[in-house]
């Protein structure tokens, strides 16, 4: 690997990182073992929930490679990228992010990846399995974009496979999607 490959590959893994560490400050919620449950028995969580107790997330994100042949960055991801979270297992939460439709059809998608920011598997490299969720769901979603975030609330299951677009920890069967609107403050 030459110089600049490495240093392209620290500066993409970087920004990966301080992305993600923005979406988590902006959707911070209460910690998972502290947050109440909804009249209707739903747990909101973060992205930050789905990785296991103990294993921060700056050690989810590794360093990669740059592939020149098809000119895009390749993560490298350890064990901890795989670790899922059991404790979430047949809980029905509430869960902000982005679609990656799997099914594309006139009236939008009923089987789609959430991810935790905008582009993810489809602009950048995907995020690590543990930061993935497959969801199928009986109403069909129509997104106006990509980059349009929404909330999903489903019961959650544990499932380490792979798709053709990233490794998945995670699959919900959805019983609501909704529009996420973002309250963005503004800058002082």
């Amino acid at each position: 690997m030459n110089k600049l490959t490495l240093i392209l590959s620290m500066i993409v893994a970087v920004t990966l990182v301080a992305i993600g560490t923005l979406f988590i400050t902006v959707f911070k919620k209460p910690e998972l073992n502290t947050a109440p449950l909804s009249t209707s028995g739903t747990l909101e969580i973060t992205w930050d929930d789905l990785i296991p107790e103990g294993v921060p997330y700056a050690d989810v994100i590794g360093l990669g490679e740059q592939d020149n042949v098809r000119d895009i960055w390749k993560p490298a991801y350890d064990q901890n990228a795989m670790q899922l979270n059991n404790d979430l297992e047949g809980k029905i939460i509430k869960l902000p992010g982005y679609v990656v439709p799997l099914d594309t059809r006139a009236d939008g998608t009923k089987s789609f990846l959430l991810v935790p920011y905008a582009g993810a598997c489809v602009h950048t490299p995907p995020p690590p399995a543990n930061q993935i969720v497959v969801v199928e769901s009986e109403q069909t979603w129509e997104s106006e974009s990509l980059y349009e975030p929404v909330w999903v609330t489903g019961t959650l299951a544990t499932n380490l496979h792979e798709t053709e677009l990233a490794f998945v920890g995670y699959e919900m069967d959805a019983l609501f999607i909704e529009k996420y609107d973002i309250e963005v403050p503004p800058f002082e």
